[in-house]
């Protein structure tokens, strides 16, 4: 109460400071960070075209070797194209021809 030991509340103090410090390094991480993925998930639903209505990117994996015009890539996107409504179903066939 009036007669608190003044190492206490030297200690709370400190530990707010703390909470403080941790809370400002978690925001100059997890903001950008979140930010990065974000822009990266547009990009790949930018590469297809509208027509095809993608809302989702279920798994991406890229690699790069290298940089420049001869750099090397790989990689593989996929998408969720959901259900296809009022569209014509493609005639289909066998090995025998159309059915």
């Amino acid at each position: 109460m009036g007669l608190e030991f003044a190492g206490n509340r030297d200690r709370r103090h400190g530990n707010r400071v703390r909470y403080w410090i941790i809370g400002i390094v978690f925001f100059i991480v997890a903001v950008p960070f979140g930010i990065y993925q974000y822009l990266l998930y547009k990009h790949h639903l930018g590469l297809l075209p509208a027509a095809f209505e993608v809302t989702n990117v279920l798994y991406v994996s890229e690699k790069s070797w290298g940089f420049g015009p001869g750099g090397n890539e790989t990689g593989i996107e996929c998408i969720d194209i959901g259900c296809v409504k009022n569209h014509p179903s493609p005639p289909r066939l066998t090995q025998f021809g159309r059915l």
